[in-house]
Formats: structure tokens, sequence, C-alpha cells
């Protein structure tokens, strides 16, 4: 991410720390964490920069968040959850971030934009291999020679060799100024190595390791539709979660007349521990997004007063450590909550 800093243009190098870790040198800087990038930041942009992880945004920020947001003039948002996941072995629990990981950074998107933001970029560090677990075929011996470091699909250091099933190159030629060699396996196998991760992988030069997408929005504005005035209701398809899977009938009365156009707002339904969303909606009887898991909702055919009834299932994504849980029904688009949320006692051992 230090490549995204200012001045990392002009002079980036990468430097072996006493600690066995690697930074980057900007200039005369070494920078070896995200505080030192955060600092590095404040110190040379002229606004009032503020900064918070991804997860302190939702599913909506708190009192302290709110006060960022109203006094930044440039807010770093980061979010580190699929490294976390992915480099600990965590495979499973790293599959279904990924799923959802695209629904938050939309969430977010529209948090940011109902805060005055009007440019926001969203990037990434790096890429990543993640398929199936390496088996044994798939290693092969790193580089001999001094090791600064070795992960699975990189090696650096000095005086390496080279051989057939790797590819190795001063870093020079990647423009970086620093004397160490770069070592990657060629295809996609692995270095074998110590603790090596067993299906994430990212540091080689496959094309889905190097493109980093690159995002900009411009928020413009413009005219809102007019929603009906509704009463919702709510109504849990049990008594408790007592699975992973749970359902969620969603119904609702206009409360005013709905003959000038009045629309219904998409929905989205959540169950949260705390003030965490621990579920993924993965259907509904109608109207499912499946790209971004909203719902939208219609009036009866019957009684252009009443909404068609819908019922949707939602999928536990994490473990909910306390006895009970809460059901959240939220405009997509504002995340206002429709309706009073539900209190469900939680039974299940996930």
């Amino acid at each position: 991410m230090a490549a995204l800093l200012p001045e990392a243009h002009q002079s980036l190098g990468l430097v072996a720390l006493k600690d066995g870790r690697l930074g980057v040198k900007i200039g005369a800087r070494v920078i070896a964490d995200r505080k030192d990038r955060l600092q590095y930041i404040r110190e040379r942009v002229s606004c009032n920069v503020r900064d918070c992880k991804l997860e302190q945004l939702l599913p909506k920020p708190n009192k302290r968040r709110e006060q960022d947001l109203a006094q930044a003039t440039l807010l770093v948002v980061t979010s580190q959850e699929i490294d976390e996941l992915g480099e600990t072995d965590n495979i499973a629990q790293a599959r279904l971030h990924m799923n959802a990981l695209l629904a938050q950074l939309r969430r977010v998107v529209r948090i940011l934009v109902e805060h005055g933001f009007t440019i926001i970029i969203l990037t990434a560090d790096h890429g990543y291999l993640f398929a199936d677990e390496t088996t044994e075929p798939m290693k092969i011996e790193p580089p001999a020679g001094s090791t600064v470091n070795l992960r699975r699909r990189l090696w650096l250091g000095s005086a390496g060799t080279s051989a057939p099933s790797s590819w190795r190159v001063p870093l020079q030629s990647f423009g970086l100024e620093t004397d160490l060699e770069f070592a990657t396996p060629k295809g996609f196998a692995v270095f074998r190595c110590k603790s090596g991760n067993r299906a994430y992988f990212h540091g080689g030069v496959s094309p889905q390791e190097m493109i980093i997408p690159v995002l900009t929005v411009t928020a413009k504005a413009k005219p809102r539709p007019r929603f009906c005035p509704m009463a919702w209701t709510l109504t849990p398809g049990a008594a408790k979660i007592t699975t992973r899977f749970f359902s969620v009938r969603v119904s609702g009365q206009a409360t005013e007349s709905s003959l000038f156009g009045a629309e219904l707002p998409q929905v989205r339904v959540e169950i949260r521990a705390g003030r965490k969303v621990v579920s993924r909606p993965v259907s509904a009887s109608y109207g499912f997004d499946d790209a971004t898991g909203d719902v939208h909702l219609k009036f009866s055919d019957a009684d252009p007063q009443q909404v068609e009834p819908n019922t949707i299932a939602l999928m536990l994504e994490e473990d909910i450590n306390q006895p009970t849980a809460t059901i959240h029904l939220v405009d997509s688009a504002t995340h206002v909550e429709l309706a009073t949320p539900l209190t469900v006692e939680v039974a299940i051992a996930i």
C-alpha cells in the first residue's frame, strides 16, 4: 500500500528491517506498517485527515465515526480481512468474506456519499491466487543464497541461484531502489517453506497477482424517488435461530394513499450480533438481486395498499457467541431502519 503514498512515484525502495520484516523507503523515510503510512500521509497532506477500518463504518458509523466523517477532508479507510483469513488458512471463512466484501464496499460508498464525500477511490495492494489446496507436486525448492523473506510465491534475498522451475531477477528491474533479488515460481507452483499457506497466495507475477483494480467513484446529486410511507412487519420463520439458515417474511401496509406514483424502496434484511452483521441474503420469494442481496418489493395486485409478502432466506456467515440476535429491515440506499428490529433467541452450535 505504500506505493499509493505521496512521492512514492518519485522514489520507492525496499529495505530489510531488524525484526525480519520488510519495509518500504520513500526518499529517506522508512515505512513499516499501517501506522507509519497514516503518519506519512498526515505529514504531507495539507488537510484534515482521519482514518478508520472498513468494519468501523458498518452497519452504520457510531457517534465517534460520525464525528470523523463530519471533520475529515480526507478519510483513509482500510481493510485487511481477506489477508488475515487467507494467510491463516481460515479457508472457509475467507471464501465467505470474499463473497460479502463487494456488498460491504457498496454500502460504505453510500455511507461516505451521504456524509458529503464526492470523490471515493477504491483500490487494493495486490491480487491473489485462491484455489485448491497445494499438493506435494506443486512445491518446488526456493533459490539458495542469503534469504531475507520467503513465502509460497516469492523469495527475496541476495546471491540466489537460478532454477528452471522459477524466475529470478534483481528488484531494480521493477524500478525499486534496493540491492535485493526477487524470485517466484513459474506457473502456479509454490516454494516449499515452513508455515506456508495451503490455498491463498500472493507475491508472484501471475496476472491474478499483479493486476490491481482502481475504481474512482464520483458522487452526483439526483432526485430521489418518492417512497410511500409504510408500516412494515417482520415475521421470523422460526422462534429461534437453530441452523445456519433462517428466513424472515417481510410485509407492509401503506399509511398514505399511493395513487401518485409513489414507490417501494429496495430493502435488505440482516441478522446482527451486537453491531456486527453476521448474515448474507441468499434468496427471496421474488425480486432478489443476486449481485447485491437487495430485494425489490412490490404492491399486491389484489390490494395496492399492501406489500406483496416476501420471504427472504438468510445464511449465517459468522458465529453468534451470544444468546440473542436482532433482525433488521433497512433501506438499501440510505441504510435507514424501516421497521423496529426483532430480537430472536440463538440456539445453534456453529
